[in-house]
C-alpha cells in the first residue's frame, strides 16, 4: 500500500480517502501526499491536484492570514490605550468626586 501523508497534520495515512460528494465545485482544500505515485491527491473529490497550484492558494491563504493578524494586532493595541484613557478618566472622576463632595 501507498505512502500517504496528509498535509495538514502530516500524520501517515494508508487507506484510500472516500469522497464526500460534494455538491458543489470543491476547492482542494484538504490533500494527501502520495509518495509512491508521487501525486498531491484531494481528500475530498480524489482530483489529482497541480503542486504549484495548490502551494500558490496557500501562499494567498497566508497573506491574508497575516493580514488579518495585523489588522487584528493594530486593534488590539488601539482598544489597549482607549482601555488606559478610560480608566485615568475614572480615577480622575473619582478622585474630583471625592473633592467636591468634602
Amino acid at each position: 500500500m501507498s505512502d500517504v501523508i496528509r498535509i495538514k497534520d502530516f500524520r501517515r495515512r494508508d487507506p484510500p480517502i472516500e469522497s464526500r460528494g460534494y455538491p458543489r465545485k470543491c476547492l482542494h482544500k484538504r490533500v494527501v501526499l502520495d509518495y509512491e505515485r508521487r501525486i498531491l491527491e484531494c481528500r475530498d473529490c480524489q482530483a489529482v491536484v497541480d503542486p504549484f497550484e495548490y502551494c500558490a492558494s496557500l501562499a494567498v491563504e497566508m497573506d491574508r492570514y497575516n493580514q488579518s493578524r495585523q489588522a487584528l494586532t493594530t486593534e488590539i493595541d488601539y482598544l489597549r490605550k482607549t482601555h488606559d484613557e478610560l480608566k485615568n478618566d475614572v480615577r480622575n472622576l473619582k478622585r474630583s468626586k471625592k473633592r467636591h463632595a468634602s
